[in-house]
């Protein structure tokens, strides 16, 4: 367009005419640098350009994103090189470069100037890679605020020009593309002119529409088929049809499915390895193992809910049926009605209700969720209003199932050793199913001691389940018996003449003598202490074991156990099994008490007293092992039964 041209245009629109503008360092050449893309947005944006087409040298516009870079007098204008474009108020031709205040495009939000670089090739074509729309060698100069790229508030910024004035810059690049120190750049403006857009008024009617600022145009008519009423019986309002005579019922209904999820939890203790231990000295451990189970069973599964028929029509229907059932997924289980005689009679405009239920097998339902219909089937009238028609009305509904836990899910877990000492199994709560094991160190101690363990699982909110596993150690008994060698010293002698004498005649001589094989006490007729303590001491200077038989021997253990037990009291239950059996010397009993096997060995088989002495037959073994039996009581080493 000729400077003529553009001098009418500006004189016609009544606008400032604006002409391009170049930096000092470069020589002015007659171009515009803006222009419009009818291609992309249409024709009739440029306002001073002519009204078809892309004008060559527009400068004012209707908006911002119809302002494009014209390429082609760009390339003519500037020469081979890189080069970056940039929009700014105009006041900011000192200074284009990012981050300067006066910059319009978004240097600093999304937009900096290496997306608005370019490059004019040798053929002064243009090659640009940034994310601005372009078609062929045009570029648009905004950036598109709903695009792929950065969230944008505009196009660009607007400008705070008074006369609504931008200018576009053209900057030469360095070669390794960074903003040089000094700028060479040439600059065009343009301006933007505010449109109005119409809207509803009495020149534009036609932009009226229903709405709360114009009621009076909310009536159904043609144009508003959406606020005419609905024909009940059918038709087209205002041709609606006649409604059938007779009843004409509706089904609607919910639905609820529910189940127990009931955790069921069980608890064994048992020991690994023997429960009964013997332990001469020193100690031993015990590993204990725990089991928990934990299973879970789904039952009581059901759908329950209520029905409701309504009767919308205009006579009362008779003998209506209602039918419910699950869907396919579960097999299109019938469900029962509860009270179905209250459909019988349902009169006009009324409700007639039942509630339903549904058992299922037990186990996680097929579906969640599931479906389920229900129908109700009655005898209406045809069109005619005469002709019994038999009709039907039905309904699908979706539900859902709730779970209902029937204990708990976790439990805790605690074990009692010996009645004080607590000892967690794993980490003293568990919500699995698992087996636990530890281990506990128990010294030897005195006879037989058992040592109750009891491990306990509690579910969460219930009731403690208690599994024991005991373990029994049986160590040699600590009686306070002493040895044969005690009652041959000075303090053994002692201790026989201080015993009690009532009358004279010594507590300990009439214990002995109620013993066959202690005969020889009363030999002497002397009933003192002192006499007794002196036969004492020579029965014990007699043992021996040398000969066919042992009679010496026997005599001096059983007096020492005799003595154990009636002056130090001495006395468990002997255990004639363990560590060796000596059952053969006692009629073949396993445990004993220490007076019940002085009186079986004064009783023994054939004994004869005094001469000849038949004890045990004779038999040396046999004698030998009452013999060990009585030393063990007095040595410490005797075990009791379990």
């Amino acid at each position: 367009m000729n400077i003529l041209n553009r001098l009418k245009c500006a004189a016609v629109l009544g606008l400032t005419l604006l002409s391009p503008m170049f930096a000092t360092d470069a020589a002015a050449t007659a171009a515009s640098f803006t222009t419009t893309n009818a291609a992309v947005d249409g024709p009739g944006h440029c306002y001073n350009g002519g009204t078809g087409g892309d004008p060559v040298n527009c400068n004012i516009y209707d908006a911002k994103s119809h302002v494009w870079m014209n390429g082609g007098p760009i390339g003519e204008a500037l020469g081979p090189g890189m080069y970056y474009f940039v929009v700014f108020q105009p006041s900011g031709q000192s200074n284009p470069k990012d981050g300067s205040d006066n910059l319009l495009s978004y240097d600093t939000g999304g937009d900096p100037y290496t997306n608005r670089s370019f490059t004019i090739n040798n053929d002064l074509t243009i090659t640009y890679s940034g994310n601005h729309n372009q078609t062929g060698e045009n570029i648009r100069l905004g950036l598109n605020p709903d695009g792929v790229g950065p969230n944008l508030d505009d196009w660009y910024e607007t400008t705070p020009n008074s006369g609504g004035e931008y200018h576009l810059g053209i900057c030469r690049l360095n070669a390794d593309g960074t903003q040089p120190a000094k700028d060479s750049c040439k600059f065009d403006a343009f301006k933007l002119v505010q449109v109005t857009t119409p809207v509803c008024d009495a020149n534009h009617p036609e932009l009226c529409v229903c709405d709360d600022a114009h009621p009076e145009l909310c009536v159904c008519d043609e144009a508003h088929p959406e606020l005419c009423p609905t024909c009940p019986c059918g038709g087209t309002f205002p041709d609606c049809k006649a409604c059938a005579v007779g009843p004409l019922l509706t089904i609607s209904k919910d639905a609820a499915g529910t189940y127990d999820r009931a955790i069921t939890w069980g608890i064994t203790k048992s020991v690994n390895g023997p429960t009964l231990r013997y332990l001469a000295s020193g100690s031993t451990q015990v590993d204990y193992q725990v089991v928990v189970t934990k299973s879970t069973t789904v039952n009581n599964v059901k759908v329950t809910g209520s029905i409701n028929v309504h009767n919308g029509g205009n006579q009362a229907a008779i003998g209506a049926t209602v039918a419910d059932h699950l869907g396919a997924d579960f097999g299109n289980l019938p469900c029962t009605i509860t009270d179905p005689t209250q459909f019988a009679l349902i009169a006009v405009s009324s409700d007639a209700s039942s509630t339903y239920g549904c058992t299922l097998p037990d186990g996680l339902p097929a579906a969640n969720p599931g479906s389920n219909n229900a129908t109700v089937n009655y005898t209406g009238l045809a069109a005619d209003g005469v002709t019994p028609l038999a009709k039907s009305d039905s309904t699908v509904i979706s539900f859902d199932f709730t779970e209902n836990l029937v204990g708990s899910d976790c439990a805790t877990m605690s074990d009692l050793f010996n009645g004080v000492t607590t000892v967690n199994i794993g980490t003293g709560s568990t919500c699995d199913a698992g087996t636990f094991t530890y281990s506990k160190t128990i010294n030897a101690g005195s006879g037989c001691v058992k040592y109750p363990n009891v491990a306990t699982l509690t579910p969460d909110g219930g009731t403690a389940i208690p599994s024991d596993a005991s373990v029994e150690v049986c160590s040699p008994v600590q009686s306070g018996a002493l040895s044969k060698g005690f009652w041959h010293n000075k303090n053994g002698q002692a201790k026989i003449k201080s015993a009690p004498a009532p009358g004279g005649v010594c507590s300990v001589y009439t214990f002995l003598a109620g013993y066959a094989p202690f005969y020889g006490v009363k030999t002497s007729g002397d009933k003192s202490c002192a006499a007794v303590a002196s036969w004492v001491l020579g029965v014990l200077d007699q043992a021996t074991s040398a000969g066919a038989a042992m009679n010496p021997m026997l005599r001096a253990q059983m007096l020492a156990a005799a003595l154990d037990y009636n002056l130090l009291g001495a006395n468990f239950n002997f255990n004639m099994k363990y560590p060796n059996d000596k059952s053969a010397a006692f009629g073949g009993a396993s445990c004993m008490m220490i007076p019940d096997m002085l009186t079986f060995a004064s009783t023994a088989p054939q004994y004869i007293p005094p001469t000849p002495e038949q004890w045990y037959s004779q038999m040396k073994g046999i004698q030998a092992l009452a013999k060990d039996a009585f030393e063990s009581i007095a040595i410490t080493t005797a075990y009791e039964c379990p």
